[in-house]
């Protein structure tokens, strides 16, 4: 795929047969895949469609987070919301999401993009006290979020009410929050998920 941007052309390698399912496979990692664009995330988003066999999509450093930062969260989740896709874990680690195309991400989650999607891997994109807000709000609103295990290890995010959204929250089972100073570990210790197996 030949993406061309304002000032210069990316070529992007992508697996057919692996995104469309052909090699039946559970993992598809496109990390490698090169800097993906709006144009090539919506070939993937075609192909993977009627993937039955798929349960996570790896999209982690491809660059998608300046798309992400422009456009919304939409760009991501839309696609992934139609067709019987397997798909349920999403993974959009060191993305170069930054505070802003975090914020995007729980902000298209708020509007209800892509319920199938229960498992978010954001670790390492500089996700800060913006993208904490709208992650609160999508954490205490249990009639809309379906995130069942969420990961932001390694963000700057620092936020005391995230601790009461997730005593609020009756979807998390899982979250990592291991390199984020979440104030201390007192207040830390003090916010079991609910649910949650420890």
């Amino acid at each position: 795929v030949n993406t061309k941007g304002v000032s210069k052309t990316a070529t992007v390698t992508l697996p057919i047969q692996l995104i469309n399912g052909s090699l039946h496979q559970p993992i598809i990692d496109l990390s490698m895949a090169g800097t993906l664009s709006r144009v090539s995330c919506a070939v993937v988003d075609v192909l993977l469609a009627e993937n039955r066999t798929v349960k996570t999509l790896k999209l982690s450093k491809t660059g998608l987070g300046s798309v992400v930062q422009a456009e919304g969260g939409h760009i991501l989740f839309d696609p992934l919301s139609g067709g019987d896709s397997s798909l349920y874990q999403l993974d959009l680690s060191e993305m170069e999401l930054g505070d802003t195309g975090g914020r995007k991400i729980f902000e298209a989650l708020i509007a209800g993009r892509c319920k199938r999607i229960t498992s978010l891997i954001l670790s390492n994109n500089g996700l800060a006290d913006e993208t904490a807000r709208v992650m609160h709000q999508l954490l205490q609103a249990n009639d809309v979020c379906t995130l069942t295990s969420l990961d932001v290890s390694n963000n700057s995010i620092n936020q005391q009410s995230l601790c009461r959204a997730i005593k609020r929250n009756s979807t998390l089972k899982f979250l990592n929050v291991r390199g984020c100073p979440l104030a201390s570990y007192a207040s830390y210790a003090s916010c079991p998920i609910p649910h949650a197996k420890h």
